[in-house]
């Protein structure tokens, strides 16, 4: 488990990214005159809403476990054991 969260499943991207991109989302909307599209629109702006909150709550767990992507962070050995690759694996 504290391997997984040292994961960030939506890489570099911020809360705040994913927000941005809502907001773009519902102004391209409000551009629309095709109400499925708009539609659709909208429900792109909350896909990306929940993304962002998402992202927040990773953050949020990953600065309570401590260590999140700072590689001079020491893991226990029994989650990350170094061990020697097979014969003919690099």
């Amino acid at each position: 488990m504290y391997e997984m969260a040292q994961r960030l499943p939506y890489g570099d991207r911020t809360p705040q990214y994913w927000r941005a991109h809502a907001e773009e989302a519902r102004a391209r909307a409000e551009e629309m005159s095709n109400p499925e599209g708009r539609r659709i629109m909208l429900e792109i702006a909350t896909l990306y809403d929940e993304m962002g909150g998402r992202a927040d709550r990773e953050a949020r767990y990953a600065a309570t476990i401590g260590g999140f992507g700072k590689p001079d962070v020491q893991h226990p050995q029994h989650i990350q054991p170094d061990r020697a690759a097979p014969d003919g694996e690099a």
